[in-house]
């Protein structure tokens, strides 16, 4: 690549954001791809400007008249006349620059927000398929004689999509498109806007403009600007990320993973998965133990006291006790069957970091009231939470061993250990060599890693922030996030594979399938995750012990209450890997004042005069804003509103979700709108709209999501036209949407589903004050995850264990001890009348409905007998707790 377009458009200021005019560059790259020379500037307007908009066009005409791109001519040699910017329609930008140049000549294309910019200059959009389904197929040309490619987009998140070019036998070429807004997100791992971009690489930003829509010469500056600035930003990009000496491309960089990843390959290290000999049931074993972060409130709607103490780079530093480094630069990993001895587990043990590299593998365990992470579908309608709760269950389950010692920790005896294996390295890998990161620290693999990286970036953060930020990106997505990475990828046929699965490995066909990332491999994505809860755990006993409490945990951090948080901190220097100068406590004493928490992750930390110092966005912040100014400023209101039981004045506005046209589905929902205009006057690919929420009371079960054009001004929102998802062909006005004052008084009462308050009743609304771990119970368990619901057939069945027979008796057996609770499946649609009524004949239910029958039925048997009679029902088998519910209601079936 030796030349790049950059472009950038600019639309009317209304909801469909047509295309008015924008303006592009050519640059001259040198031979390591960073920018030389400015070569050609221009400005571009779209087709219909001169009847839509003739004094718009006038402007825009006498503009590039008048003005000169600013070339060096010295080096070029070129006249003054050959430095006029070129005046082009848009039918002639995409002839001239993107058909001839971009695709035949091969020329990069660089822009900040690229899609939408692609969205504007396009003629049409299709839905693309392949590759790129549920994403977008751009027509760029008019109707021609000859094929032309068309762009494809699909949108992966805010920062990122997928582009390229439609290619068929004869013209493979894809294209190379730089989006500087996710390049600037992988070398950061910051979300930016081009002017943050620009002040995080030192280059010159923008000129701000006050209005848009609206052709002005200033106006049309503000356009050029946006272009110059935006190659700066690249030229600055590049020459940060060649400092980089891995084998990626600018354009191959998605994330900060991409980083590490890169790093990792650089130092000979290489991916796991495939190549160890841990076996793929042991594999998919360790699948089952995974685990997110611990979030969880236990004082809950009351003003306490706290101290937040938060862990030093949480993840590197459980990588680093547990030697991890050793695992992922080995030449192979093995699985290596152990009796996993408990008798010794206390606090003092695991301050000991002598014994920390043992924890590095996983148990079978038969749950018998042990306190281990459940996910689990904790309150009505909740999608499946984890929490770390009494645990016991019928079958077997496996866990990290670091859960295990938790729990141990926890009550005080040790979980039934069936089988256990610890995952071990066996040898260093070949070929392994140091790298220099930004070429300014060289690092060694013979070195740990996650040490070096955690005290370098300590010891740098003030005189060079730079490369302290990339050790930061680099160590967290390296100790933790690429080992996790798996991709959800759709295939047009079926696609055999294997689905490692908690009871082994699984063949299976499906058209849908969860793609391994490049170094995504089990054991060291799981280990990382079960340490940091065996440090919250180790923090909970710690404090328990010393006569206090905590308010929440988060992640990597605790609100302590009732104890000396300097003893504790002195405490957990026993496991501070670090060197003392750089890091004195592994553990920080971020906050002292007051908390009120709601539930996990929702909490408001205040000084001692109520003003707040940090408020939590979880839950709100997919809110559009209904006043002007800072983001932050209407959360922090909306949480004042909940801490004074008050409503804003914008309490009556609608609690509206902004979000981008980012899918063909979404796009497809505004065929109502869009029909019958043409391309230009539709609401276009990402355009942003707005979400509603109906009113519980007025809501649809068959409806779907309310969706309009986007509007900024809140004052407008209760009059703008919208449709349903599902059904839009109907547009909706004025329907009864959900306000702010609805959101506030739901949020300030948000129950903590996982836990239960002091009398062992469910955390519900009014809850308030200490909170207790429940005592979860599972007859057995099922998949959950975005794959369980595309496997197919038996397979997942099979995989399950379930079969016509379950837990030992058939459908005729299992019929007289379901009888009584038939009314309450089909009301809670477990089963519909119709079906109920076939099965009471004696057509047995096929195997997954089977135990979703019973299981309801014995959760019903066992919420009536807890009542009165939990003493009776410690076995939570199902049958037991269905044939104790009838001998108990002396209706012992016949």
């Amino acid at each position: 690549m030796r030349h790049i377009l950059v472009f950038d458009t600019e639309t009317t200021a209304d909801t469909v954001q047509n295309l008015n005019f924008g303006a592009f560059r050519i640059y001259e790259l040198d031979y390591e791809g960073q920018i030389l020379t400015l070569i050609e500037e221009g400005i571009f307007y779209q087709d219909d400007l001169p009847e839509r908009d003739p004094d718009g066009y006038a402007t825009l005409r006498e503009y590039a008249e008048s003005h000169t791109a600013p070339i060096d001519h010295r080096i070029l040699s070129i006249s003054i006349a050959d430095r006029k910017l070129h005046f082009l329609s848009r039918s002639e930008f995409v002839e001239h620059y993107l058909w001839r140049r971009a695709y035949r000549y091969r020329m990069g294309v660089v822009g900040f927000n690229l899609p939408f910019d692609i969205s504007r200059i396009a003629v049409d959009v299709g839905a693309a398929r392949g590759f790129y389904d549920g994403g977008f197929s751009f027509k760029l040309w008019e109707d021609n004689d000859h094929w032309r490619p068309r762009l494809r987009v699909k949108h992966l998140d805010s920062k990122k999509s997928f582009i390229g070019w439609g290619t068929t036998p004869e013209h493979k070429w894809r294209g190379l498109f730089i989006d500087c807004r996710t390049l600037s997100f992988g070398l950061t791992s910051t979300p930016h806007s081009l002017e943050s971009a620009c002040r995080a690489f030192g280059v010159e930003g923008k000129n701000p403009v006050t209005e848009h829509g609206i052709i002005t010469p200033e106006y049309i500056d503000y356009c050029r600007e946006d272009v110059a600035a935006t190659a700066r930003l690249f030229d600055a990009m590049l020459r940060e990320f060649y400092k980089h000496p891995i084998p990626k491309l600018a354009h191959q960089v998605y994330s900060p993973a991409t980083l590490a990843k890169g790093y990792f390959e650089a130092m000979g290290i290489t991916p796991h998965m495939g190549r160890s000999s841990v076996p793929d049931d042991v594999l998919g074993y360790t699948m089952s133990t995974f685990f997110g972060g611990r979030a969880e409130a236990r004082i809950r709607r009351v003003h306490v006291p706290v101290t937040v103490l938060d862990f030093t780079s949480m993840y590197p530093t459980v990588g680093h006790l547990m030697g991890l480094w050793d695992l992922i630069t080995s030449a192979d990993i093995q699985a290596e069957e152990i009796d996993l001895d408990l008798s010794n587990v206390d606090v003092d043990y695991c301050l000991n970091p002598d014994n920390w590299p043992n924890f590095v593998g996983i148990a079978q365990v038969m749950p018998d009231k042990d306190v281990l992470p459940v996910r689990a579908k904790y309150g009505p309608n909740e999608t499946p939470n984890i929490g770390i709760n009494y645990f016991s269950a019928t079958e077997p389950f496996w866990y990290a061993i670091p859960d295990v010692i938790a729990s141990t920790l926890l009550t005080g005896k040790a979980p039934k250990v069936l089988k256990a294996f610890r995952f071990r390295s066996a040898g260093r890998a070949p070929s392994l060599q140091p790298v220099s990161l930004l070429g300014r620290i060289e690092v060694s693999p013979e070195e740990d890693f996650f040490k070096y990286a955690v005290e370098e970036r300590q010891r740098v953060k003030n005189s060079d922030p730079q490369l302290a930020a990339l050790l930061k990106t680099v160590v967290n997505s390296g100790s933790y996030g690429i080992f996790a990475q798996v991709n959800r990828k759709k295939f047009s046929q079926p696609t055999p594979g294997k689905l490692l699965h908690r009871s082994g490995v699984t063949q299976r066909i499906s058209t849908v399938k969860e793609i391994p990332g490049e170094y995504c491999y089990p054991p060291l994505a799981t280990m990382p995750t079960s340490g940091a809860r065996l440090m919250l755990a180790l923090m909970e006993r710690i404090v328990l012990d010393s006569g206090g409490y905590y308010a929440f945990m988060d992640t990597d951090s605790c609100a302590v209450t009732g104890t000396d948080p300097d003893a504790i901190i002195e405490r957990f220097d026993a496991l501070n890997p670090y060197d003392r100068d750089l890091v004195p406590h592994m553990l920080k004493r971020e906050f002292d004042g007051y908390a009120y928490v709601i539930s996990a992750k929702r909490y408001v930390l205040m000084d001692a005069a109520g003003n707040i110092v940090k408020s939590s966005e979880h839950g709100l912040g997919y809110l559009m804003a209904p006043e002007k100014g800072r983001h932050k400023a209407w959360i922090e209101r909306l949480w004042r509103a909940v801490l004074d039981d008050e409503e804003p004045e914008w309490g009556t506005f609608p609690a509206l979700m902004p979000h981008s046209v980012s899918s063909w589905n979404l796009y497809n929902a505004f065929r109502t709108l869009n029909e019958k205009k043409p391309y230009p006057q539709q609401m276009k690919p990402f355009n942003f709209m707005m979400i509603g929420q109906m009113d519980p009371m007025y809501r649809d079960p068959k409806g779907g999501l309310l969706i309009a054009p986007y509007e900024a001004d809140s004052s407008k929102w209760g009059h703008v036209t919208w449709v349903d998802r599902n059904n839009p062909v109907k547009p909706i006005k004025r329907p009864p949407l959900v306000v702010f004052q609805d959101v506030i008084d739901d949020y300030a009462v948000h129950p903590e589903w996982k836990f239960e308050d002091l009398n062992g009743q469910p955390c519900i609304p009014p809850t308030r004050g200490i909170l207790r771990r429940q005592w979860i119970h599972a007859p057995s368990a099922t998949t959950v995850g975005k794959e369980s619901n595309s496997l197919e057939g038996t397979e997942l069945l099979d995989a399950e264990g379930i079969a016509p027979v379950l837990f030992g008796k058939t459908w005729d057996d299992w019929l007289p001890l379901i009888m009584p609770f038939e009314t309450q499946c089909i009301t809670d649609r477990i089963v519909s009348d119709r079906q109920m009524r076939r099965y009471r004949r004696g057509d047995a239910p096929k195997p997954n409905k089977m135990k979703s029958i019973i299981q309801a039925c014995a959760l019903y048997a066992w919420r009536d007998l807890r009542k009165e009679h939990a003493d009776s029902i410690l076995n939570l088998d199902p049958l037991h707790v269905l044939q104790t519910w009838h001998h108990i209601k002396s209706e012992t079936p016949r």
